[in-house]
């Protein structure tokens, strides 16, 4: 894959053995740019292009930002979505079990509503899972992680349940160390996400990355 930004001349190879740093001093360009890869993971129009093997992709589909790692929402609609929609397809795999969980409940509504005053009820008799996943709110359990680890699981909920290929961190190296990083990027590799940092100011570069800096003049240094 391949991240292009026409107006700064940035063509950033995306791959699993590669940590790639983009480092924005220039403080109005780290604004803009870090704007414009936010309007394209939302699925809008965009500087960036995002390519594999000359077909163009959409950002939404395949990129994911981290603007803020103390903030991961495990609960938004997205991921929920697509957690429910999961479990909904192993559930429809096993009809037996959903016909046992609805036999039980419309025994029991039948036994409550017998005993009801007024008789005039009526109830479905069948149900969608989801909301049998809402009334027991299903959810992903972080209770207790450490900041890496809550990282790490929500990396593995972008590859596992949202098939993200590319997290995009900001400013990720003022929250972790080096040795942190390089521990992110090992797991992030294990379940088949790249990483990119982008960084408003230069650092030790990392072993085994790729450094772009456009600096305080917007001119392009390679490391």
């Amino acid at each position: 894959m391949n991240l292009v930004n026409a107006e700064y001349g940035i063509n950033i190879k995306i791959s699993e053995n590669i940590i790639n740093e983009l480092v924005i001093e220039n403080p109005e360009s780290f604004s803009s740019i870090v704007h414009q890869f936010i309007k394209g993971r939302d699925g809008l129009e965009c500087d960036w292009l995002l390519s594999n093997k000359d077909k163009i992709l959409k950002l939404d589909k395949f990129v994911e930002i981290i603007e803020n790692p103390l903030i991961l929402d495990f609960d938004s609609r997205k991921i929920i979505g697509r957690l429910y929609s999961s479990m909904q397809d192993i559930s429809n795999e096993n009809p037996i079990g959903k016909n046992e969980i609805n036999s039980v409940v419309v025994k029991n509504l039948e036994d409550i509503i017998s005993q009801l005053p007024y008789d005039n009820i009526s109830y479905n008799l069948d149900y969608n899972m989801s909301s049998l996943f809402k009334l027991y709110n299903v959810k992903i359990d972080i209770s207790d992680n450490t900041l890496i680890e809550n990282i790490v699981e929500y990396i593995k909920v972008l590859s596992f349940l949202c098939k993200i290929n590319v997290v995009i961190f900001i400013n990720l190296r003022c929250y972790l160390s080096k040795e942190k990083i390089i521990e992110l990027y090992n797991m992030a590799s294990y379940y088949n996400i790249s990483m990119l940092l982008i960084e408003g100011s230069e650092r030790e570069q990392l072993p085994d990355s790729r450094m772009v800096i456009i600096d305080n003049d917007n001119c392009l240094i390679f490391k």
